[in-house]
């Protein structure tokens, strides 16, 4: 089974422009999100940034959220998904932050290939007035999710790691 790191160390060898690992991660954060069972349950939809539909008024430029969650009492969550291997600095998020801030949504989530914030970024998210989930690498690594399953060119709506079992049929007795 393909595990998390593999999967990053792929996208590492495969694209060469940062802009594009970064675009890759996405497609890998709105998985995570659909599969994760905390997550998976948490949220009926998860989309990229432009693929949110019309009705809810998000701006589709990046402007520091990459996705939008909605949960299933239909409020709105701006994910941030950061393809970083140091720590994340405050200057790096602040678009986030602000978004965050901004009446459609109702929470923020960071996700990221690093375990650390910078002490500027932590001291930020201390004082937002709306709930921010930080997830990290070592969430990301250690998902109840099968990364074998993934791919970049379809949905990842199933990466579950259930084993289906193979049943055999009952045999008949005659009494």
């Amino acid at each position: 089974m393909a595990t998390f790191d593999e999967l990053i160390r792929q996208v590492n060898e495969n694209l060469e422009q940062q802009r594009d690992r970064g675009t890759a991660f996405e497609k890998i954060v709105v998985s995570y999100l659909k599969n994760e069972p905390v997550y998976k349950h948490k949220f009926e939809n998860v989309w990229m940034l432009n693929e949110v539909p019309a009705q809810y008024n998000v701006p589709k430029k990046d402007l520091g959220v990459d996705i939008v969650a909605k949960d299933y009492e239909g409020k709105l969550a701006a994910v941030q998904a950061k393809f970083y291997k140091g720590n994340v600095g405050k200057d790096t998020i602040n678009s986030f932050l602000a978004e965050t801030g901004k009446d459609y949504y109702s929470a923020g989530i960071l996700v990221s290939t690093s375990n650390e914030l910078n002490k500027n970024a932590q001291a930020a998210m201390q004082y937002m007035t709306k709930p921010v989930t930080i997830i990290g690498l070592n969430q990301l690594e250690n998902a109840d999710i099968n990364w074998q399953k993934f791919s970049f060119a379809k949905e990842n709506d199933d990466l579950s790691n259930k084993i289906v079992k193979k049943t055999t049929p009952i045999s008949k007795r005659s009494y």
